[in-house]
């Protein structure tokens, strides 16, 4: 994105949909140079920061508003601007953030390689659901942006977060999940704090634990999952 206000403008050396830099149409899978991924990933970050800056300057803007509606002097300050002033406190404006479908490993399984089929959880096909009015923090308020999908700024951080959960935590991962990857689950149980943990893999199950990938198998993988669950959780909860 070169423009966040229009979801078509684009830098193409950093495209991961074009053919240049490896994209293969869906279902052929694409393959993306470790040079190249490493500029496209520093884009990326480049990109949120602006997201972040301009979440900051709406909320800003909001809290001007709020101050001068309480400190104005409604006998010396026109009607309009009053009105103008409070209508403005109400909120922030509400932003808009395209083409969320932008992870390499949908496309490419060579990367944390698992039992995942090319696309994403939205869709085989993530380089054109990527301009589809629905996806992935696609509307948010300034604050909803900060706090949640902000890679930068949002509190919401797994890896800082969990050494300090000493709760017995059990991570479970889907094989053939497609948002979720197997590095990431390992990822997790490493940094948990937890003296009392475990990590287990569903097998032939994507990210809504449904039969999917490359060892899918005829039955539904959900009642593998819930049977972990409980087991896991009647060994140490049972009264």
């Amino acid at each position: 994105m070169i423009d966040e206000h229009d979801p078509f403008a684009s830098d193409p050396a950093l495209d991961m949909y074009d053919a240049l830099n490896g994209y293969r149409t869906p279902p052929e899978p694409s393959r993306y140079e470790p040079q190249w991924l490493e500029r496209y990933r520093k884009a990326q970050r480049g990109r949120v920061a602006r997201l972040d800056a301009i979440a900051r300057g709406y909320l800003a803007e909001a809290e001007h508003a709020r101050t001068a509606a309480k400190t104005c002097d409604p006998a010396a300050t026109p009607a309009a601007y009053r009105a103008l002033t409070q209508r403005r406190a109400m909120g922030p404006r509400i932003m808009v953030i395209y083409r969320t479908q932008a992870n390499p490993n949908y496309l490419d399984l060579t990367l944390d390689p698992s039992e995942r089929v090319v696309g994403s959880i939205f869709s085989p096909r993530p380089d054109l659901f990527n301009y589809h009015a629905v996806g992935l923090a696609h509307v948010a308020t300034p604050g909803a942006w900060l706090s949640t999908w902000s890679g930068l700024s949002s509190h919401a951080n797994l890896m800082r977060n969990l050494p300090a959960v000493t709760v017995p935590t059990l991570v479970v991962c889907a094989m053939a999940d497609q948002d979720i990857f197997i590095s990431d689950a390992q990822a997790a149980f490493a940094a948990s704090g937890a003296a009392d943990k475990r990590l287990e893999f569903i097998e032939g199950a994507d990210h809504f634990i449904r039969a999917s990938g490359s060892r899918a198998r005829p039955d539904d993988p959900r009642p593998r999952m819930m049977k972990l669950l409980v087991e896991w959780a009647h060994e140490r909860f049972a009264p």
